[in-house]
């Protein structure tokens, strides 16, 4: 965890946990606790963005190990206890929003945007790796898949990269699809959707100049097994 480079300054790492798991997380409960009674819709954007980086943040914690977060006081049962984590509907409500905005979709004006693709990836990701994701926290499960999906769906070398590097090696987003392997067949339409988004819609050519089919056979394979 010390490489990495959000943890490489004590003071600073010190200084964010106490945002997050104060004023971040503040923001997160009252706007859930007035939901219905008056908050602005300003008031629940704001903390359903603030919820993702709650989220990963908490994430990025949980990857490091207890002695890490121990001695250095970075617990983080707050947000586990927070609506972040206990409810999931904000996370749920900020990836429906993001979705909306285009960033993720083929023809949308917002597909530009690398930089947020390679952002909310990186939350998957993260996300994914450190929480088990088939049980209480089934709501953020389905977010992250979503994400998953939307970022890769029709775009066919990174559908390929995916298949290579995270389910080759079970790693990061790997975890999203583990998770619904876990509670097959209940859930069988959030894996279906995930793994049409993660085939790839046409064919690739390889480092070898071969063409490659993107259809993931090794997905069928693991629920056999």
């Amino acid at each position: 965890p010390d490489g990495h480079p959000l943890l490489s300054s004590l003071k600073h790492v010190q200084s964010m946990h106490r945002s997050f798991t104060s004023e971040w997380v503040d923001l997160c409960e009252r706007a859930v606790g007035r939901r219905g009674l008056g908050a602005s819709a300003f008031a629940l954007h704001a903390a359903r963005m603030a919820s993702l980086a709650v989220l990963a943040w908490a994430a990025l914690l949980a990857g490091a190990p207890h002695e890490y977060r121990d001695s250095r006081g970075l617990g983080f049962e707050r947000i586990m206890g927070s609506p972040v984590l206990r409810s999931s509907q904000l996370v749920v409500d900020a990836v429906g929003d993001i979705l909306r905005l285009g960033f993720l979709i083929k023809d949308s004006a917002n597909r530009h945007h690398g930089a947020v693709r390679a952002t909310l990836l990186g939350l998957a990701s993260r996300v994914a790796a450190g929480f088990r994701l088939d049980g209480a926290l089934g709501g953020i499960h389905g977010a992250m898949s979503d994400l998953l999906r939307a970022a890769l769906e029709e775009e066919p070398l990174a559908t390929q990269q995916f298949w290579n590097s995270d389910f080759s090696s079970k790693n990061g987003c790997y975890f999203l699809l583990e998770a619904w392997f876990a509670t097959f067949p209940i859930g069988l339409d959030g894996l279906l959707q995930l793994v049409g988004g993660l085939a790839g819609d046409s064919e690739v050519d390889s480092e070898d100049g071969q063409s490659s089919t993107l259809v993931p056979g090794a997905c069928t394979v693991q629920l056999l097994c």
